[in-house]
């Protein structure tokens, strides 16, 4: 990976993080251990996937659709630990 490519993946991440945690209802820490416990996370960080190409909205919406299981995980360790 070069550094470019390395920013890029780093400004998506932070991207996605921001807007999952303004739809998800979800604090920016709460946002952050979600997408990092994701799929989707491990699928951007590959690099024969394309994920990382698509748009950061597009992303987010994936997520909460498709793991669901994660964001209520993480929901659920946050109220426990408030």
């Amino acid at each position: 990976m070069t550094d470019l490519e390395f920013i890029y993946r780093e400004r998506l991440e932070e991207e996605i993080i921001a807007k999952l945690a303004k739809a998800g209802n979800l604090s920016l820490q709460a946002a952050m251990d979600a997408y990092y416990q994701s799929r989707l996370a491990r699928q951007i960080a590959e690099d024969d996937t394309g994920m990382r190409y698509l748009s950061a909205d597009y992303l987010v919406e994936d997520l909460l659709e498709n793991e669901p299981d994660v964001i209520n995980r993480v929901r659920a360790s946050a109220m426990s630990n408030p």
